[in-house]
């Protein structure tokens, strides 16, 4: 009867438990491994079951921490140089000036008719806003400079040598020049011919 006592007894232990009292189980052999292989972070399960609300709180507070940190270096402190540092770079432009026409003398005593359209190229660091506040005084400078002379003194005999490329430039140096020094201190580069026509 106490071998039938003792053999109730261990079934009893073996259903509650599902395996007998004196073996080890093999679940505990996993978690001793993974624990070999996690090292340090092999007590997060247990503080966990202990403290799961918590846990969870520090660890998005943590993590949200190096995320704001990491956000922070790479917007403000790793900045190069910004484009405030750096002088703004203008394209060259251009700056049409209004048609003009003009009556303008020849050599023969006789009037003649000048009909003329100038682009002014500008320099990298002149921006069109100061030239536009200066066209009253380039105009004034042109018409100055085309009542002062006569067609024939522009090119080299007559006054169609004017549409020859000598006379163009010629003519477009004579501008630059004039106009230079009325602009000062801007100084054009070019001067295009958009229209040229006499008569």
């Amino acid at each position: 009867m106490a071998d039938d006592n003792n053999e109730e007894i261990e079934e009893k232990i073996l259903d509650a438990e599902g395996q007998p009292e004196g073996q080890k189980t093999a679940e505990p052999e996993k978690k001793k491994g993974l624990r070999k292989y996690l090292g340090f972070l092999s007590f997060i399960p247990r503080f966990y079951k202990k403290y799961t609300v918590l846990s969870i709180a520090i660890s998005l507070v943590l993590i949200l921490a190096i995320a704001g940190s990491a956000a922070m270096y790479f917007l403000f402190w790793n900045k190069k140089e910004t484009s405030e540092d750096q002088p703004i770079q203008y394209a060259a432009s251009y700056h049409a000036l209004p048609e003009l026409k003009l009556s303008i003398k020849r050599s023969d005593d006789n009037l003649g008719y000048l009909i003329i359209g100038l682009t002014l190229k500008l320099p990298v660091d002149v921006k069109p806003e100061e030239l536009r506040k200066k066209e009253p005084e380039i105009l004034d400078a042109l018409h100055t400079y085309f009542a002062s002379i006569t067609l024939d003194s522009l090119g080299a005999s007559a006054a169609t040598s004017l549409v020859s490329p000598v006379g163009l430039e010629r003519l477009r140096q004579n501008l630059i020049r004039r106009l230079n020094t009325v602009l000062l201190p801007i100084k054009i580069e070019s001067i295009l011919f958009r229209k040229l026509i006499t008569q």
